[in-house]
């Protein structure tokens, strides 16, 4: 076995297929449409604000799939535009989302009470996910939690985050 074997051998079945990349007319390359091994259809994935978003397109015809792919290209651009998170699962919502299911499990066990998830979930559907609400968790930094929290004291009847 050569090195190029060798190599080969190594790539995840996801990798796409190098002869099957290719990129659709009138838009930016960082827009690639592909096939890999281990699906039968085209994927499609993009690059933006540093993340690789990628979807199948869930077809094996070309014409279907470059049709999927400028769909996606303007989804993507219009969750961009409304500062929502590219990338659903590491949303602010979905993040609260799961902290409060864990919560309930966690009063299910008397491990808290349920003052407790009550207080919890009206601070985030009050005031927490007006705020951050669909956006990315990596977007939201210290000063901006801070100056939520300095505005809260300020101007909502010197409420806490605590």
């Amino acid at each position: 076995m050569n090195g190029t074997e060798d190599t080969e051998k190594k790539k995840h079945k996801t990798v796409p297929i190098a002869d099957s990349k290719s990129y659709i007319s009138g838009y930016p390359r960082k827009l690639t449409l592909y096939k890999s091994n281990a699906s039968p259809y085209f994927w499609v994935r993009y690059y933006a604000d540093g993340k690789i978003i990628k979807r199948s397109t869930k077809t094996e015809s070309k014409r279907e799939a470059i049709a999927f792919a400028k769909a996606f290209y303007d989804e993507i651009n219009l969750r961009r535009s409304q500062g929502y998170s590219l990338v659903q699962t590491s949303s602010f919502r979905s993040i609260a989302t799961a902290m409060l299911k864990s919560m309930e499990a966690q009063e299910a066990r008397n491990e808290l009470t349920h003052q407790t998830y009550t207080i919890s979930e009206y601070r985030l559907k009050k005031t927490l996910l007006p705020y951050f609400g669909n956006r990315d968790i990596s977007d939201i930094h210290y000063e901006e939690v801070n100056t939520l929290g300095h505005n809260l004291f300020q101007h909502q009847n010197k409420l806490s985050l605590l």
